[in-house]
């Protein structure tokens, strides 16, 4: 029996080490492989998600405001109109930056978006530039007949400012008011 015990065979000390250092090295690769995958990802999903919203929003501005009939505020950052509704009623709309929140506020009997509506969430940012029928800047409501539109949006969740995945963007276009004489 004792010549069984010694004729087994095993792993020496410095076999051991050398293994355990291969395996160490593969592991660190596949982490650091991992991250970088990971900062891809959210680097690239938070750019879809600002890009989204910003142009969701002013497309969504631009149409209301392609239907207004009058305009009744005219400030940097609200804007208040009358526009008509399928059935030819006058509608107030406002877009307002409300803090860092875009809002849509509306009173359209009918209309599942009555009320309040947060366009985009924290980190927006919204300017109005009122022009003339000539092209200059006004600020007068009744002398309104083109606007510029511009919205810069960030991420909404709390990233830091040095964090790949924190992205802005700014999208801008400009509105002619077909229905105001």
């Amino acid at each position: 029996m004792p010549r069984s015990i010694r004729n087994q065979s095993g792993f020496t000390l410095a076999e051991m080490l050398v293994a355990m250092a291969i395996i160490g090295f593969v592991l660190g690769g596949i982490l650091l492989l991992q991250q970088q995958g990971q900062q891809a990802y959210l680097f690239g999903s938070n750019r879809v998600e600002v890009q989204q919203n910003a142009r969701v929003a002013l497309e969504r501005i631009a149409r209301d405001l392609r239907a207004a009939t009058s305009i009744t505020t005219a400030e940097a950052a609200n804007l208040v109109f009358v526009s008509k509704d399928s059935s030819g009623n006058d509608v107030p709309m406002q877009y307002q930056l409300s803090g860092t929140n875009l809002d849509r506020t509306c009173t359209c009997p009918g209309d599942p978006t009555t009320g309040t509506l947060t366009l985009i969430g924290a980190g927006g940012a919204l300017a109005f530039t009122y022009k003339t029928q000539a092209g200059a800047t006004t600020t007068t409501p009744a002398d309104v007949r083109v606007i510029d539109i511009s919205i810069t949006t960030k991420t909404e969740e709390t990233v830091a400012s040095y964090a790949p995945g924190n992205r802005a963007v700014s999208v801008d276009t400009t509105v002619r008011l077909r229905n105001i004489l």
